[in-house]
């Protein structure tokens, strides 16, 4: 699950990270955001260009860790940053108005504000939505937001937590993206025989779960609908699964959709049934959306079954991006069609 802050650039000023508690903020900050964090700007091209251009101005001796941290989040920025609809006065020249960091945070509904001084801190508690955390530099390793930040870098059991709760944990995974992507190998296998059966529902139900999360949790729902990338094996899938046609059973899982999606949270579906290698590639389950890859235990079904309230729940489980989840989801999208 990620954490989302606003930062104004201001705060990487050599006169502020010279104080030792500011630098290591700082750094603090940016290390999160590689973890599992995202940084929002009114726009994320010209933010992280501000970013650099602060960073490079620190020496080598208290800013080297800095610099570090900004080249690796310049490196994928539409990873790690996230821009707004609008447009905002003071974008392009650091400090950033108060009024503008306080406006891009609603808009965005960030968790935290982090400012260059004391003063700012103080005139944006007064402006913002009292659930934004605002803070400085120096304070920011004691912010709620960071606490929450590192419960989160561990895998989360949601069968066990209240509905509200894990539609936020869902949300916040794929909240600022316009496409999401679900890969499951299973899923295709429930609708293999081309009938709608009890087995593929809880699959579906995941997908829609996934989507709804997204609309209530996204700061978009109100001017797009995500697109929803389904991943899954077809063909040959040996002796467990048999023979899975691509083309029934991909008209049999829209069907459903269809069917159930009432609301149309889904905006587009995108079916993509892949040939699996020997010995098999796609083994996990993963919910991927800005380039993060989430780990799924044990399945989109389990979390479909979450939506209703009578069937029995089984042990499900987020477990945090990491890099290894990030290729081998790229392996997997790699494979050919099975058509």
């Amino acid at each position: 699950m990620l954490i989302s802050i606003v930062m104004d650039p201001a705060c990487l000023a050599p006169d502020i990270l010279s104080e030792g508690d500011a630098r290591f903020g700082a750094e603090t900050i940016l290390q999160g955001v590689i973890e599992n964090g995202v940084l929002l700007a009114p726009e994320a091209g010209q933010y992280i260009k501000m970013l650099a251009s602060a960073a490079s101005r620190l020496g080598s001796r208290t800013g080297q860790l800095v610099q570090l941290l900004t080249a690796e989040i310049a490196k994928n920025c539409s990873m790690f940053v996230t821009g707004s609809e609008r447009s905002y006065t003071s974008s392009t020249v650091p400090p950033m108005e108060t009024s503008d960091l306080g406006r891009l945070a609603e808009e965005l509904r960030a968790d935290v504000i982090v400012c260059r001084d004391v003063r700012d801190a103080r005139c944006l508690r007064n402006f913002c939505d009292t659930e934004i955390e605002v803070c400085t530099l120096s304070e920011y390793r004691y912010s709620k937001t960071e606490a929450k930040r590192k419960k989160w870098t561990q895998t989360t059991r949601i069968d066990i937590l209240p509905e509200e709760q894990v539609v936020d944990l869902v949300g916040r995974i794929v909240r600022y993206s316009r496409d999401i992507f679900v890969v499951d190998k299973y899923f295709a296998s429930k609708a293999k025989d081309g009938y709608i059966n009890k087995g593929l529902r809880p699959f579906v139900q995941g997908l829609l779960y996934v989507a709804k999360s997204w609309r209530k949790c996204s700061p978009f729902a109100s001017i797009l609908v995500p697109t929803v990338h389904l991943l899954s094996v077809a063909g040959g899938t040996g002796a467990s699964g048999g023979y899975i046609e691509p083309s029934m059973t991909e008209k049999t899982i829209r069907k459903l959709v269809q069917r159930l999606d009432s609301k149309r949270a889904i905006g587009e579906l995108r079916v993509s049934l892949k040939r699996d290698k020997v010995p098999p590639v796609a083994r996990d389950r993963f919910l991927s959306a800005m380039g993060r890859c989430f780990g799924i235990q044990h399945g989109i079904d389990d979390i479909g079954k979450l939506d209703v309230p009578q069937i029995a729940r089984g042990p499900t489980s987020l477990i945090p991006d990491c890099q290894d989840y990030r290729t081998l989801f790229t392996e997997i999208n790699s494979l050919p069609s099975a058509r």
